[in-house]
């Protein structure tokens, strides 16, 4: 009997190997490795980290310490820290590809003399896999229908951690991912909190008046993202009165001047930009809205859509803060911009007992119904 296990284990083995595929058998030993995999620059990840509110309290704020203007640390803020790939050069490589299973691909032209790679605009928890590629078929690009055997000099996995996703967009200022923040109030059925999906609703600053949107950034918004969508709140004088998006006349473009703040309360023009959205979210259009700055318009509107998915009001109040980023941003009640106010004016003007019951009552007043609101949260929540 030993004997016979003996010979029916060798015989398993066996076809294990033969079913293994092409590529473990013929890839070398890894050489390529993540060094860095946090996508939160240190000064967005220490402040996320160290700061939190006390609900319904605005008499304070904790962004000071971390004001672009009143920091050593060098460049820009608003902008992600890279995933960086190191390997060991090899004359043959020609690509690094880095793609993941939902069909997001980007490939990434080599020297032969490259050793590091800085990989921006990755979804934190998203699997990825970095591939260093040989292969160049007649157009001189990486073969990567085929990359998967013998062209394939090294490989490695990625998981970026962090939870804030800004997206590094050279000639936008303030551009970042909805996603990753929990909601407070809907779970999923393990009791988890869910969280705002990543990759559908991107806020940001105006793509066209201080500076030209470059071709790299247009084709991060178009084929990293996917964006399908650009709602503008600017008004007339502020966007020359455009008629379509930088983007390209195929992008769906909506422009409404928007009312940002205590005012927002009794306006209607946030709850047409809500149903704008979910539109377009509707019809699979991943959505860029966006004012001026990308702070105040902007950010009354991701109040307004955070509020609706329930995330808690001190981790809305520190994404509005992240602006801050860019430019000066506080929700203390007495600063100039008002944010603080303007939450304690939704306490005010509609009967709820939290911020999402107040954003809800809003919504309906300008006739945004229940259903809307429930399918915009399938939509958005996971």
């Amino acid at each position: 009997m030993k004997q016979v296990l003996l010979i029916c284990s060798q015989i398993l083995a066996a076809v294990l190997c033969i079913l293994q595929p092409a590529s473990a058998q013929e890839r070398p030993a890894c050489k390529l490795r993540v060094t860095e995999s946090c996508v939160e620059n240190k000064l967005v990840h220490s402040y996320l980290t160290e700061v939190s509110y006390r609900e319904g309290d605005y008499s304070y704020t904790g962004i000071t310490p971390y004001h672009a203007k009143r920091t050593i640390s060098p460049g820009r803020k608003d902008i992600p820290a890279p995933v960086v790939l190191e390997w060991q050069a090899d004359s043959s490589q020609t690509h690094l590809l880095v793609a993941d299973s939902k069909g997001f691909s980007k490939e990434y032209r080599l020297d032969s003399l490259a050793s590091r790679l800085e990989v921006c605009n990755l979804i934190p928890g998203r699997r990825y896999e970095a591939l260093l590629l040989s292969r160049r078929d007649s157009t001189g690009k990486a073969d990567t229908a085929r990359a998967a055997k013998s062209d394939t000099l090294a490989i490695a996995r990625i998981v970026p951690t962090g939870q804030v996703r800004m997206i590094n967009t050279p000639s936008i200022r303030n551009v970042r991912d909805l996603g990753g923040w929990k909601s407070e109030l809907f779970r999923r059925s393990d009791g988890k909190p869910k969280t705002i999906r990543y990759g559908r609703l991107f806020r940001g600053a105006e793509m066209d008046r201080a500076n030209d949107i470059t071709d790299e950034d247009r084709d991060i918004l178009l084929n990293d993202l996917k964006i399908g969508a650009d709602l503008d709140l600017r008004g007339e004088k502020e966007s020359k009165r455009v008629m379509e998006s930088p983007l390209g006349p195929h992008i769906d473009y909506y422009r409404i001047p928007s009312s940002a703040y205590t005012s927002s309360a009794r306006t209607n023009t946030q709850a047409r930009n809500f149903r704008w959205i979910l539109n377009r979210l509707r019809e699979g259009k991943n959505v860029f809205f966006h004012c001026a700055h990308g702070a105040d318009r902007t950010g009354t509107l991701g109040f307004i859509i955070e509020a609706v998915l329930g995330v808690a009001e001190g981790d809305i109040d520190k994404d509005y803060e992240l602006t801050t980023f860019y430019g000066w941003r506080s929700r203390k009640v007495d600063d100039k911009y008002d944010y603080g106010n303007m939450v304690i004016s939704y306490y005010e003007v509609f009967n709820g007992q939290n911020i999402t019951e107040c954003v809800e009552e809003y919504l309906k007043s300008y006739g945004i119904t229940q259903s809307e609101i429930d399918e915009f949260r399938k939509i958005m929540l996971e």
